[in-house]
């Protein structure tokens, strides 16, 4: 892994999801690019009464204040935010997933992406999936070997998806990193929830030390395989 893609739904996935090998790849050298591609506002001021829209000023402070948290964990964690897409957050259309699509395969080619990490493909939250689904033919084998693929999961949407278990079977030990990580999670202050709700630190640090009990670490952030080319040619 040298040039690292991680496409998510929304700002603060990338925080939520995979803190620990995004600052453990930085570490060791790699190029870390993170993609938000839905704006991950507008939905939470829905009203039976009234749709937000995006050219709403509130939304647009607040669109605008997540991508600028995004940018502060990114200066912690070691990781470049790409420009973001801002498309409607859980209103999606057809035309928006074939951009979508476009878009990732394109960032691919231009940047010269080997490995990609994007959502479980069976999250709660649909976002998540239209992502992974996007990640999944933006990456199809054609005419050149295709990146890796790997999909982590996002604590309040992942466990909470029951048609589908994720298996995580591919590791990345993140004990040396939790120090920024909690800073990066700290960041996001507004978005965390106290116990017993599994958004927060403690409940991050428990999932961690779980994956890190299937792989022999004290610590460990866990991912689902896609697909993995072995770089021995």
């Amino acid at each position: 892994m040298k040039k690292i893609l991680i496409a998510c739904a929304h700002p603060d996935d990338e925080v939520l999801g995979m803190p620990g090998t995004i600052a453990s790849l930085a570490s060791s050298g790699c190029n870390v690019y993170v993609l938000h591609c839905f704006e991950g506002s507008t939905s939470r001021a829905f009203t039976n009464t009234s749709f937000p829209l995006n050219e709403d000023t509130h939304s647009q402070v607040a669109i605008a204040e997540r991508i600028n948290l995004s940018v502060q964990c990114g200066q912690i964690l070691g990781y470049e935010v790409l420009e973001p897409l801002h498309l409607p957050n859980f209103r999606s259309s057809v035309e928006d997933k074939l951009f979508l699509n476009s878009h990732i395969a394109s960032i691919i080619d231009k940047l010269s992406i080997d490995t990609v990490f994007t959502h479980f493909n069976s999250d709660l939250n649909s976002d998540h999936c239209i992502v992974s689904d996007s990640v999944r033919v933006a990456t199809r084998p054609l005419s050149q070997p295709a990146p890796s693929v790997f999909e982590f999961e996002v604590l309040s949407t992942t466990e909470y998806s029951y048609k589908s278990q994720f298996l995580p079977n591919y590791f990345c030990s993140i004990g040396m990193q939790l120090s920024k990580v909690q800073q990066a999670i700290s960041i996001y202050n507004l978005e965390m929830r106290p116990l017993p709700h599994p958004r927060n630190y403690d409940s991050y640090r428990s999932r961690a030390r779980l994956r890190g009990s299937l792989c022999g670490c004290n610590y460990a952030e866990g991912f689902a395989t896609v697909r993995h080319l072995l770089p021995l040619a």
